[in-house]
């Protein structure tokens, strides 16, 4: 895509799209590799200070994960059963998160407070040149945007996902949920990271972490219903049927019941 050339609109992705995931997603979503927040904290020389911002924040993930290297954590998610839950566990826990209830693209805070704003496997969701232009607004003079995500079962490497992969692509089909997902939600040619470049975050780095992971037909099943495109929700009068084709399905690839990935986890981190 060539730089000057006007750039293409954001697809809109609906609301309630997360509408009762939250005790799956908290559940069966992965949780980030030791390895790789291992590489963001050096990276960022975390100590213990300053505020950390989660936009998309789920029930929590990515806050919990990184709350021990900041004084201050807000996890933010437009979703109110995500915010109840993420909340709800928050008071059990003790562990001082504090959370808001709003679209990422709306949220504000004082200007020059924020030292990071993070996002983990939600970035793809928001109106991102909105977001990335206002957190500059937020983030002190040295602030940095932290952008994380991670691979799931549907990946097409190995025998099992792609019988997988062609069982799920089938009931979006056949249940309408397919909908759900808009077209050119890859952004392919308008990638994350000219968003943030665009936004004056010129300085980029990567990183990426890969584990063998271990899932079982009950995991693989859960993680499904913490999408936006196989929850309970959106597949409604056919979740039983899908969940026993996506039994059948694994279990005829494998009947042990046990399915190996390579699960890559990726970071990248912005500064201005």
């Amino acid at each position: 895509m060539n730089e000057m050339s006007p750039r293409p609109p954001e697809p809109t992705f609906g609301s309630g799209l997360y509408e009762g995931t939250a005790a799956d997603y908290d559940r069966f979503r992965l949780p980030y590799a030791d390895g790789l927040v291992d590489l963001v904290r050096s990276e960022l020389a975390l100590n213990g200070t300053g505020l950390l911002v989660d936009l998309g924040a789920g029930t929590g993930q990515l806050a919990r994960t990184l709350r021990p290297f900041f004084k201050r954590v807000v996890a933010v998610d437009p979703e109110p059963d995500m915010v109840e839950y993420g909340r709800t566990r928050t008071e059990r826990e003790d562990d001082g998160i504090e959370w808001r209830l709003a679209r990422a693209e709306d949220v504000e805070f004082p200007s020059g407070s924020v030292d990071v704003v993070a996002s983990g496997n939600a970035f793809q969701r928001f109106d991102r040149p909105v977001v990335a232009a206002n957190a500059p607004r937020w983030l002190s003079a040295d602030g940095v945007i932290v952008l994380l995500w991670s691979d799931g079962p549907l990946r097409r490497d190995e025998p099992w996902q792609l019988e997988l992969s062609r069982v799920v692509d089938g009931w979006l089909e056949r249940s309408g949920a397919g909908a759900r997902i808009p077209a050119g939600w890859e952004r392919n040619e308008y990638t994350d990271e000219i968003v943030l470049r665009d936004a004056g975050f010129a300085r980029q780095v990567e990183h990426s972490v890969t584990v063998r992971h271990a899932w079982t037909v009950e995991t693989i099943v859960g993680f499904l219903h913490a999408t936006s495109f196989a929850s309970r929700a959106a597949l409604q009068e056919h979740v039983d049927a899908f969940d026993a084709d996506i039994r059948d399905v694994l279990l005829g690839v494998d009947p042990s019941g046990i399915f190996s990935q390579d699960v890559t986890f990726g970071a990248r981190i912005a500064r201005r």
